[in-house]
């Protein structure tokens, strides 16, 4: 693994374009960007149970999600995944997918409907 440090741009995309999951190991997230950018561009998502990865991933159904600290488990789902392209292409078609929720008009109404029922 090479540390790239912070990217922008292109080479950000390039950067998710070479990687074959996204594996989001915090303890603790606000709302993590990070890991919807990483399923906007179809990467499979992997991360520890934690409950902002519970609100991106819908509780794991759009991504897979072990109990905080699981290293191992985690290196096992890494493990399948770089051995079963079929399981790979099934969880990028869930990232996609779940990141079609997360569109601004989407937020944004959300946000506008709880500001007028306040």
């Amino acid at each position: 693994m090479i540390c790239h440090g912070a990217l922008k741009g292109r080479k950000l995309v390039d950067h998710y374009s070479d990687s074959f999951a996204f594996v989001m190991t915090s303890r603790y997230e606000g709302f993590p960007l990070v890991a919807v950018e990483s399923m906007r561009l179809a990467l499979p998502f992997i991360g520890f149970e934690i409950p902002s990865l519970q609100e991106v991933t819908a509780n794991g159904k759009y991504g897979k999600l072990v109990e905080l600290g699981d290293v191992q488990k985690m290196a096992d789902i890494l493990n399948r995944l770089s051995k079963s392209e079929d399981e790979k292409h099934a969880l990028s078609k869930q990232s996609l997918a779940r990141v079609k929720e997360f569109t601004v008009k989407k937020i944004g109404n959300e946000w506008s409907e709880k500001v007028i029922e306040i």
